[in-house]
């Protein structure tokens, strides 16, 4: 018997049994079905071991049901690319449809328009699930490839404005506009998670990563270059801010000793230098070397001022302390030679010689203002003062004695010459 044949005696067949009972038909439909499908999935060998010797076959290029009203439900049929089942709805139109082509099985899943909603695949490339909308444009694509899984979401207009993928091991997560540009993206790698935004030029903007020594944040501008940086680096926070042409010009950090602020110029040194220490706030500002030039600190005693020259040493200071306001100036060697302070009793101002020994002392008090002079040993050996009678000047020996008296009284000038022992020997009216 021919395969013509053999259809024909089947097809004859089941138009007797759907004249005599069509529930019977139906019944028989959904089982030769439920067959073929599990002919079509199951190797052969599995099929041919449950049905024994007593199953025949039947050989044939396409088998058809028809349902209660005669029209045809279910397509089973060997095409051009290979076999395919299909199922059709009561329009007529396929709905599902599941073959075998040449690069691998494949599924299709269609609304009540035709339009194809859903089809699945597997190739030598990998296996993927395609979704698609009432315009037949894909929508979600799911897909396992030699790289890895992988998910992208569509939007309206057919382009991919979510990517979801594992790709050697390393997951990651993509956003991207309306343009199809991808402007945020999210990964995992082997040390750590990254998140990069993007502009609508593409270039990186905004970047954070963290690994198991530190979290980072960086912010660029319109070239990609790094303007800002934030980092915690081992429970140590720093921040640091770029010019254009990469240098840093601002810095700031805090850690156990306290909190400090940098700011440099655009050769990249330290020109002002802020920190907040246990023993108070210190400013430094540096000249175009890179040393200390101006230092202003507040500690537990005061604010203080201090001035250095190019070799490190401070040439002025300047404090305010409890009870005392200071001014010192120093020279090269970084030895005191002018000193001026305030204090209750009043201000003085003092001379040193080049050892730093006191020289010459001037001081305002509250009751008259007076000018001494000492020697080399740092004895005093003149003394100029204005008391409320007038003026006096005294004139000391080695031994600290006066030796000579010159002042101005309410009656007239007076002058006293006085031995060692300061007995006046010739006084003069």
């Amino acid at each position: 018997m021919t395969t013509e044949e053999r259809l024909e005696k089947l097809e004859r067949e089941l138009a007797r049994a759907n004249r005599l009972n069509r529930r019977l038909l139906a019944g028989a439909a959904l089982a030769l079905g439920i067959v073929l499908v599990v002919w079509a999935l199951v190797p052969g060998n599995v099929l041919a071991q449950a049905a024994g010797a007593a199953m025949k076959e039947v050989h044939a290029n396409r088998f058809v049901l028809d349902g209660e009203n005669g029209k045809s439900r279910a397509v089973l049929s060997m095409v051009k690319d290979g076999p395919r089942l299909s199922l059709l709805d009561e329009k007529g139109k396929a709905r599902a449809e599941l073959g075998l082509l040449s690069t691998g099985p494949c599924l299709a899943l269609s609304d009540e328009k035709g339009q194809l909603r859903a089809a699945m695949n597997v190739d030598k490339v990998g296996s993927r699930l395609n979704l698609s909308d009432e315009n037949d444009r894909i929508r979600t694509m799911l897909s396992v490839g030699t790289d890895g899984p992988g998910l992208s979401l569509s939007d309206e207009n057919g382009r991919t404005r979510a990517g979801l993928d594992v790709t050697r091991d390393v997951p990651r997560l993509r956003l991207s506009d309306k343009n199809g540009k991808i402007r945020a993206g999210l990964g995992v790698a082997t040390d750590g998670p990254r998140l990069g935004l993007s502009d609508d030029n593409g270039k990186v903007r905004v970047g954070l990563s963290a690994d198991k020594e530190a979290a980072g944040l960086i912010v660029s501008d319109e070239s990609g270059k790094i303007r800002a940086n934030l980092c915690l680096y081992k429970d140590v926070p720093t921040l640091g801010l770029l010019d254009a042409n990469g240098m840093t010009r601002a810095g700031l950090i805090a850690d156990k000793d306290g909190a400090g602020l940098s700011l440099l110029d655009e050769k990249g040194k330290r020109r002002a230098d802020l920190n907040i220490l246990k023993g108070g706030p210190v400013l430094d500002m540096s000249g175009d070397i890179g040393k200390t030039r101006v230092r202003l600190g507040v500690d537990k005693e005061g604010p203080r001022l201090d001035l250095v020259d190019e070799h490190g040493n401070i040439g002025a200071g300047l404090g305010v302390f409890k009870d005392v306001t200071g001014l010192s100036l120093r020279d090269e060697y970084n030895i005191t030679r002018a000193g001026l302070i305030w204090d209750k009793s009043g201000s003085t101002l003092s001379l040193f010689d080049e050892v730093g020994k006191p020289r010459t002392a001037l001081g305002v008090f509250k009751d008259r203002p007076g000018l001494i002079m000492l020697d080399d040993k740092g004895k005093t050996r003149a003394e100029l003062s204005v008391f409320k009678s007038g003026p006096g000047l005294g004139l000391l020996d080695e031994n600290g004695t006066t030796r000579a008296e010159l002042g101005v009284a309410k009656d007239g000038p007076v002058l006293n010459m006085r031995d060692e022992n300061g007995k006046v020997i010739q006084p003069a009216p």
